[in-house]
């Protein structure tokens, strides 16, 4: 995964919105795009519909809350404001609040009983935008708000995963205390172990195993941790996923496997790592390509002897 696989909340349709605000939203809307406290509360206090919206469905709180005006959230709570309307592709105030990393307004949402579980039309939810993010303390508030850590996106992926992905080790160990599943997998079967393996997050793979991560997991396309981890050289991860029993004879789609992988790009130290392992040096690509004939044809003549002392042929 080599991009954030929930979309950010599009808060620059905000900004684009501002020249316009004037003539489009009511006077309440206006006043929380451009942070004008004094004169939403005003507003609030003579009456105004708190939950007007525009035609997209934007309301003063889903503004106020994106800009982190605390006190119009604040004062637009009081008067009742639905802290779960939603925009038209579905994200909230509190989504909004947690993507931003706005801890006070996110608190104000949840004491209104803003509902952490909803979600936009591509799946995401306050949760997986808060984790995303990096932002700990939210993530944490969500927890204990009862936030549902297994929630899905359209994609299939959840909060851990995302947060793996990112290398956020303490909300991946804030996730697994709240009793995450490591195992989901996404649409395309991706695994958070997966995702910090190839990354590199030693210390995200370390806590995944240590929560029962299954090692040998494989994507659509026979991806897995320790092949992940073999590709980009991550050797200490290898020798984790090995510890914990990862197969090191699992081949993709196209048959290859973890000591192939390895022996293309030039990784001698795995390549040794695997073999201590029992990594079988005879398995073929479905083009009859072996570890030792790929060692070869990159002439990586270390690692072909190290094949060769094994039993390649």
């Amino acid at each position: 995964m080599n991009k954030s696989l929930i979309i950010s909340i599009p808060l620059m349709f905000v900004f684009l919105l501002l020249p316009f605000a004037a003539g489009n939203g009511s006077p309440l809307i206006n006043a929380a795009i451009h942070g004008e406290t004094a004169e939403a509360q005003k507003l609030i206090k003579e009456g105004a519909d708190v939950n007007a919206r525009y035609d997209n469905g934007l309301t003063a709180l889903i503004f106020a809350s994106g800009f982190g005006y605390k006190k119009i959230v604040s004062a637009l709570l009081a008067a009742k404001a639905d802290p779960d309307a939603q925009y038209i592709s579905g994200e909230t105030a509190l989504m909004t609040a947690s993507h931003e990393g706005f801890s006070e307004i996110v608190s104000m949402l949840l004491k209104a009983k803003a509902n952490p579980d909803l979600q936009s039309n591509k799946g995401a939810a306050a949760l997986m935008l808060a984790a995303q993010s990096g932002h700990k303390k939210i993530v944490s508030m969500l927890l204990k708000a009862k936030a549902n850590p297994d929630l899905q996106s359209n994609e299939g992926e959840t909060v851990l995963m995302l947060a793996a992905e990112k290398g956020h080790k303490g909300i991946v160990s804030m996730l697994l205390k709240a009793k995450a599943n490591p195992d989901l997998q996404s649409n395309k079967g991706g695994t958070a172990l997966i995702f910090a393996a190839q990354n590199g997050y030693k210390k995200i793979v370390s806590a995944l195993l240590r929560a029962k991560a299954d090692p040998n997991l494989q994507n659509d396309k026979g991806g897995t941790a320790l092949a992940g981890a073999a590709y980009n050289g991550h050797k200490e991860i290898v020798a984790m996923l090995l510890k914990a029993k990862a197969n090191p004879d699992l081949q993709n789609d196209k048959g290859g496997t973890a000591l192939m992988i390895a022996a293309e790009h030039g990784h001698r130290e795995i390549v040794s790592m695997l073999l201590k392992a029992k990594a079988d040096p005879a398995l073929q690509t479905q083009g009859g390509a072996t570890a030792l004939s790929i060692a070869e044809y990159k002439k990586y003549s270390e690692i072909a002897d190290l094949l060769i002392k094994a039993g390649a042929q």
